[in-house]
């Protein structure tokens, strides 16, 4: 539903003019750069955005419309709802998708009007946004789109999964017993999200019609294997594994083997399938299912990849040996903690930790004396699995004593999660040392913490009293966690002020230099090339960080260290274990793009935290839609993103510029 524009952005040296008749101060403004700085900086000028707004340029008032939406300011409804009725397409959609990031409930009207519209990406992004703004009284305008074509009723039918709106299960049913494609695919995602248990037999009819070939047929076929494992149709799922299997794509067995697990049959089959495949995405999730199975009958296999070629399989067996040997896992697992792999160690801590045997608390407590910060920090997360009172000097000397944000803040989340008063007073004691810190993921801990602590009693009162010191914090992410959890004690009209960014034109230089021109990421990976086209327009500041970072060689022998089966694969962290980043924060540039198979996104712990790390979905994935920064798209290399395991290194990342 996205029309991709090709727009030139010369900030540096151009100043957009203005059409006759408005003041000289107008035609004198850079509007463009204004807005951008607006979007780094999070808050908005309203004068700027009121003379943007009557500028008369169009390409200056969807620019305007979009930036209420990036910011999420909700001064601007009334200007943006009008724009609902704008005849230009482009200004229209940038209001509407705004309207719906805002969540503004006082437009509903003005979007309701959309809908009469001949233009279909108008009526479709209206019925998305009438779904994230979340009132259910809006129901009644989206059913009727259900018997629409079929991008509306997929729309419809996402947007009735957004409401939470149960009541409207019977004409989803409907929905995917007439529909096809993108519609039907609508149909069963809501219904496995909304209320699965009900619709197995619609499931169950998806699997019935198999149509090979069809990409989003097999999409839709792993989301109605995921809905009969959720809603608890054994019968069903044994018959497929069993006399079925090699009939749906690789996604739809993968989420078979899951569903398995997840209601706890197919143990011997799944055994027999994990010693006669080569497939090591498939090889991880059999072992998580059979962990969720814990059956000691399957000790022999799983010890059989304890020590796997494949770090993803290994990391496996290792994260489920204690689901299955609830006896005796100690010694073996210990033989592990001398590995040469700082991730296999750092899983045989969290392992010992599941164990919560004396012995086993003896070899984490040894496990102490790890020199790799982030297996100390697997080490704090293990112990934190015991009562609290057997290791809280331990947790207290690493909150205080560590040198590593990362084993520091997994201390705080131990303390946070204990329920124990002298828990608390370690915490509040630590973050009245660190009100001002530049830690700011520290900070960031010892706040979501404490937030676990905040109730009405004397100690929740103490709680809150210390994280209300976070809101005159510097940094705009951490007053804004600050405020999240205080409930009846936040100040009210609390304003988060604007982010702590060193604004600069080093972006917007680099966006310049690409003007009328497409850039294309380079992957080299140890398993091949990927190419993804950056989405220069729709997503320029995120696109110019990523651009900027890769050309220093940021990212040369950085590894992937998530990968999740149907899911994502994700790098680009310097640390190697998810924690770590380019040193700054940027602001996101949320846009109606979808996260289908191949769109990358920017990786984030909370609005506006995105810096290095990305993510490049594996299959269509609608509930990051308007949750994450969508700024590139895979074109080559497919059957390399697929193969992408744990561990495998980003080998280095080149920048091409041209025409693609």
């Amino acid at each position: 539903m996205i029309k991709r524009s090709r727009i030139s952005i010369c900030i540096l040296a151009v100043v957009i003019s203005c059409s006759c008749g408005n003041n000289q101060r107008v035609s004198d403004i850079n509007f463009v750069y204004e807005l951008f700085k607006m979007e780094y900086t999070g808050a908005v000028d309203s004068a700027i955005m009121d003379l943007a707004f009557s500028s008369g340029d169009e390409e200056v008032i969807k620019r305007a419309a979009k930036t209420c939406g990036i910011i999420r300011d909700g001064g601007f409804t009334g200007h943006l709802a009008r724009l609902c009725g704008n005849t230009d397409g482009n200004i229209r959609e940038a209001a509407i998708f705004a309207l719906g990031e805002i969540k503004d409930t006082t437009a509903l009207n003005s979007l309701a009007a959309v809908l009469h519209t001949e233009d279909l990406n108008s009526r479709l992004m209206t019925i998305e946004a009438f779904g994230k703004i979340g009132d259910r009284k809006i129901t009644p305008f989206i059913k009727p789109f259900l018997a629409k074509s079929h991008e509306e009723a997929y729309e419809a039918a996402l947007a009735l999964w957004r409401l939470g709106d149960s009541s409207s299960i019977a004409d989803l049913r409907l929905l995917a017993g007439r529909a096809s494609g993108m519609a039907l695919y609508g149909a069963v995602y809501s219904m496995f999200k909304l209320a699965p248990d009900s619709c197995l037999s619609e499931f169950a009819g998806v699997l019935e019609k198999q149509v090979s070939g069809d990409s989003v047929y097999t999409e839709t076929a792993a989301i109605a294997l995921k809905g009969l494992g959720a809603g608890g149709d054994t019968t069903t799922l044994l018959d497929i594994f069993e006399n079925h299997f090699d009939t749906p794509g690789r996604s739809a067995k993968i989420e078979l083997v899951a569903s398995l697990g997840m209601i706890g049959v197919g143990r011997v089959g799944l055994e027999r399938l994990l010693d006669n495949t080569d497939d090591n995405g498939l090889k991880r999730v059999i072992l998580l299912s059979l962990g969720r199975i814990g059956s000691d009958k399957s000790i022999a296999t799983v010890e059989k990849y304890l020590n796997d070629p494949s770090l993803q399989v290994q990391l496996a067996a290792i994260s489920v040996l204690p689901q299955i040997n609830k006896r005796s896992p100690t010694n073996t697992l210990a033989k592990l903690k001398s590995s040469g792999k700082w991730q296999v160690r750092a899983e045989v801590a969290r392992s010992l930790g599941k164990v919560k045997s004396n012995r086993s608390l003896r070899q984490l407590r040894l496990m102490l004396e790890d020199g790799d910060n982030r297996v100390k920090a697997a080490v704090i997360e293990g112990l934190g699995n015991y009562p609290i009172n057997r290791n809280i000097d331990i947790i207290k000397a690493a909150l205080n004593g560590s040198d590593d944000i990362v084993v520091k803040s997994a201390a705080a989340d131990v303390l946070g999660s204990s329920e124990n008063p002298r828990a608390l007073e370690i915490l509040i004691e630590s973050a009245e040392k660190n009100i001002i810190t530049d830690e700011i993921d520290f900070a960031r801990s010892l706040i979501a913490a404490l937030g676990k602590f905040v109730n009405e009693s004397e100690s929740g009162l103490l709680a809150a009293n210390t994280i209300r010191k976070f809101l005159d914090h510097r940094d705009r992410i951490v007053r804004q966690d600050a405020y999240a959890p205080l409930g009846v004690f936040a100040p009210e009209n609390f304003d988060p002020g604007i982010f702590n960014i060193d604004f600069s034109e080093e972006d917007f230089k680099v966006l310049n230099d690409l003007s009328g021109s497409d850039a294309v990421a380079v992957l080299e990976t140890q398993r091949g090339i990927i190419k993804i086209i950056l989405e220069t327009a729709i997503a320029p500041r995120t696109a110019a960080n990523f651009i900027r970072l890769a050309e220093r060689g940021y990212y040369d022998d950085l590894t992937f260290h998530r990968v999740v089966q149907n899911f994502v694969v994700q790098g680009g962290c310097p640390r190697g274990d998810g924690w770590g980043g380019p040193g700054y924060m940027i602001p996101e540039e949320i846009e109606p793009i979808r996260f289908e198979r191949g769109t990358v996104g920017m990786a984030t712990s909370g609005r506006d935290t995105g810096g290095s790390q990305f993510f490049i979905c594996l299959s269509r994935q609608p509930h990051l839609d308007g949750r994450y920064t969508a700024f590139g798209k895979v074109i080559e290399g497919w059957d390399v993103l697929d193969k992408i395991e744990i561990g495998d290194e980003i080998l280095s990342i080149k920048i091409e510029k041209g025409r693609f």
